[in-house]
């Protein structure tokens, strides 16, 4: 078992190295021994350190998800994944751009959803009726629960997911056909 010491590590060359998004100011006071401990620490903290209420800043923008494993096209869309299982907070959150004119049919069996409207206008179709969506606006179908979402504009929406997405899901879309993941 690794060993750490309190450490205030101010000069420049006892910095340990610091992943990307990462601010190095805010843990001055962290306990490490090596740079790979810090790292450890820094982007995967073990469920001991959160209990005891050490956690760790995470900062991550859109741009550090474009173009990676995280920009998933899901079908009729784009999602950037910006939280997702690895980062273990118990819930992903995601940019979901939906394209105009587009219908997909939805049901989450591992999934409880919620998406709020930031953009655009659209609507969402269950059992219970049809219900429009534009921007203030949010929908949260229940586990297993089919929907079907409309978008005749292109809408923007963020979700959240709980438990987490792994990350690189996709759907396959096919008419009449609920896809799940």
């Amino acid at each position: 078992m690794a060993r750490f010491y309190r450490s205030r590590a101010t000069q420049p060359d006892m910095m340990p190295t610091v992943p990307k998004g990462i601010a190095r100011w805010a843990y001055p006071y962290f306990p490490w021994n090596t740079d790979a401990d810090f790292h450890r620490l820094v982007t995967r903290p073990s469920r001991k350190y959160r209990l005891l209420g050490r956690c760790t800043l995470l900062v991550r923008s859109v741009e550090d998800v474009v173009g990676s494993e995280y920009d998933v096209d899901w079908g009729n869309g784009t999602s950037r994944r910006l939280l997702v299982q690895a980062d273990e907070l118990g819930f992903s959150l995601t940019e979901t751009y939906v394209q105009p004119g587009s219908e997909s049919y939805l049901r989450y069996d591992n999934h409880q959803e919620v998406c709020y409207c930031v953009s655009g206008a659209g609507s969402v179709e269950t059992a219970d009726g049809l219900f429009d969506i534009k921007p203030g606006m949010l929908y949260a179908p229940g586990m297993g629960e089919p929907h079907i979402l409309r978008s005749e504009h292109g809408m923007t929406l963020m979700c959240v997911f709980s438990p987490a997405l792994q990350g690189p899901e996709k759907h396959l879309l096919t008419p009449g056909v609920h896809s799940s993941y």
